[in-house]
């Protein structure tokens, strides 16, 4: 496998090439704003490095380690959970819709999709996050709503 660092290059390299395309694209024009939109990225980076950092720290605490221990040691393999899943009459159908709506929901919290249209626009997220804080808690009592309509009342 390649390094990872090769990964990031290749993206950089061709949206570099592809800047060229622009009206008015010169070096120095490209440079400045690569520039000036690299500090973005670094607050950017930032939060995601803290979200790792805290998220090993909370990780590693012993009384969440033991029960996230716990949790991990139920199922032996994936027939194991498979099964399980089976056991407690959750349908393919459930299980699969409350993971999307729970993805969606939190996208709203860590909104990478709307990162290059942002970008794009010359919006800074700051302006867009409290709208979306208000969307996560709607989506959140809509989606929690249907949860429970999803549940069969046996």
């Amino acid at each position: 496998m390649p390094d990872p660092y090769v990964f990031a290059v290749i993206p950089v390299m061709a949206a570099l090439l592809a800047s060229f395309l622009a009206p008015d694209a010169s070096p120095k024009n490209i440079a400045s704003a690569w520039y000036a939109g690299i500090f973005q990225v670094f607050t950017f980076a930032f939060q995601m490095v803290m979200m790792l950092v805290m998220g090993y720290a909370l990780a590693s605490a012993p009384v969440i380690a033991a029960r996230l221990a716990r949790i991990a040691s139920i199922p032996k393999n994936a027939i194991s959970a498979i099964s399980r899943r089976a056991r407690l009459h959750a349908s393919y159908a459930g299980t699969a819709m409350a993971v999307a709506m729970g993805e969606s929901v939190a996208n709203m919290l860590q909104p990478f999709w709307a990162l290059p249209i942002l970008a794009i626009a010359g919006i800074r997220m700051r302006r867009d996050m409290g709208f979306m804080v208000i969307t996560f808690f709607n989506l959140l009592l809509v989606f929690g709503a249907s949860l429970l309509l999803l549940v069969p009342l046996a």
